[in-house]
């Protein structure tokens, strides 16, 4: 399996895409930081870096498929990379719609993107994961 990662700010032309292979064939989540997430020099060191684009990209995705509607307050997921993110909601899930969902503090601004057989989160900044 492989997922194509289309983040316009980490191309240097529009024609161009990265794929990532996986070796086992799942439904993931994906945290995707929309363009404005991204600074300049980031995007110059993960151009720059295969493996460090590679961390990057296993930081933005765990297994399986969190959809708005089974988002759980103040819980760890394990990403790819091997860390864990905690998901938080601020209110109901049914306020929390674009009012308070946070992936390690960066904000869900659009949620449920269907792509291929998994799902797609927009969040507002890069997920920082610490050790």
């Amino acid at each position: 399996m492989h997922v194509e990662i289309r983040c316009s700010r980490l191309h240097p032309s529009p024609s161009s895409t990265i794929v990532r292979e996986f070796k086992i064939s799942y439904v993931y989540t994906i945290f995707s930081p929309e363009d404005a997430a991204f600074d300049q020099a980031l995007i110059d060191s993960l151009m720059a870096d295969p493996e460090l684009l590679t961390t990057f990209l296993d930081r933005t995705m765990t297994p399986g498929n969190i959809t708005l509607g089974t988002f759980v307050n103040d819980v760890t997921v394990t990403i790819l990379q091997g860390s864990t993110v905690r998901t938080n909601i601020y209110g109901s899930v049914s306020y929390a719609f674009l009012h308070g969902v946070t992936v390690n503090g960066a904000n869900v601004i659009q949620t449920d993107l269907v792509a291929f057989n998994d799902v797609v989160h927009a969040i507002d900044a890069v997920i920082h994961v610490f050790q």
